[in-house]
Formats: C-alpha cells, structure tokens, sequence
C-alpha cells in the first residue's frame, strides 16, 4: 500500500484555496486586457487607413478599392479570386 504524502496534498488544497480566493480577478482582468488590446489595435488601424487617388479614378481606402468608372461587365474573377479585365483574359486566351 502506498504511503500518504501529506505534504502533496496541502500543496493542492493551498493551491486550490488561492485560487478561490483570487480567480474573480482573473476572470475580470483578462476579458478586461483582451479589449484594452483590441480597441487599441482598432484605434490605431483607423489613424492609419489613407485614402489615395489614382489617375484612372479609383480610390484605395484600407484594403478596400472602389472605382468609380468600374462596371460589372468590365470585370472578370478568376478561379483565385483577383479581378482582372475582359480584354486581358482574352488576349491570354488567344
């Protein structure tokens, strides 16, 4: 039969006593760190988000491009997802 190791045992109970005792703080402060975290990273992306104007008029804002001439029928998608114009897929395809 083993022998009782009453010392591993008081290890757990005053690890399990600590935590009761301070886990509300953890539960609070981190969800509070994470969003400290995130406004900060948000706050910063829209200081840094530029809007700059083309000579064929289109505007880049962040990631998204807008053009204002663009029309549907102008476009193609490839497989992969870049758009490129009618002209170039049927000049490549020739």
């Amino acid at each position: 039969m083993k022998k009782f190791d009453k010392n591993k045992y008081l290890k757990k109970s005053k690890l399990h006593r600590w935590w009761q005792n301070y886990s509300k703080y953890f539960y609070i402060g981190i969800p509070y760190v994470l969003c400290l975290v995130l406004g900060y990273q948000y706050g910063k992306s829209s200081y840094e988000s530029m809007t700059m104007v083309f000579k064929n008029n289109h505007y880049v804002i962040g990631n998204l491009t807008y053009g204002i001439y663009a029309f549907v029928e102008d476009t193609n998608n490839i497989n992969n997802g870049y758009p490129i114009l009618k002209w170039q897929t049927e000049r490549e395809n020739n």
